[in-house]
């Protein structure tokens, strides 16, 4: 559905560095861009509040939990300092807490075979 929507932007104001426009080319206000994305949700059953800034959250996760180093997803994201990242997508269960638990262990020879 955001596809679509993006490849019409596209079609209508060619290529820009904005990835959803207004229908004249310029960046989209965040409350006519989270109205839309809300209207696109209904129309395909989900029926939970969402906001596009949701997105946000899943990408990052996503590109964590896919083993995208801290700084290069909190470069992607505009943080000014990974920290800050680590503080919002680092959880008890990600694979850098798991990883970095198994290294520590491995390292006083108590990792478990």
């Amino acid at each position: 559905m955001m596809r679509v929507w993006h490849k019409e932007q596209l079609a209508k104001n060619g290529m820009c560095r904005y990835c959803f426009t207004m229908d004249e080319g310029g960046p989209i206000a965040p409350a006519v861009l989270n109205r839309r994305f809300k209207k696109y949700c209904r129309a395909i059953g989900i029926q939970r509040d969402v906001h596009f800034h949701m997105l946000r959250h899943s990408f990052a996760t996503a590109a964590i939990n896919a083993k995208v180093p801290i700084y290069n997803v909190s470069k992607l994201l505009g943080h000014r300092s990974p920290a800050t990242t680590s503080r919002f997508y680092l959880h008890e269960d990600s694979y850098v807490q798991r990883e970095s638990a198994e290294t520590a262990l491995s390292a006083l020879g108590m990792k478990e075979k």
